[in-house]
């Protein structure tokens, strides 16, 4: 295998943590919208899709 270099990671990093936080936000706010026990039945459902 061979191994990325340190400005390679760094870009995957910081690309992921522009993609994770609102993602994370967005989640946050259909939560507080629909409420937990209906958010937690749609992701569970969701994962077993993938």
């Amino acid at each position: 295998m061979e191994r990325i270099s340190a400005s390679t990671a760094a870009w995957y990093v910081g690309f992921l943590a522009l993609v994770g936080v609102p993602v994370i936000l967005i989640m946050g706010r259909l939560s507080d919208k629909l409420g937990r026990p209906k958010m937690l039945a749609v992701c569970y459902s969701a994962s077993g899709f993938h």
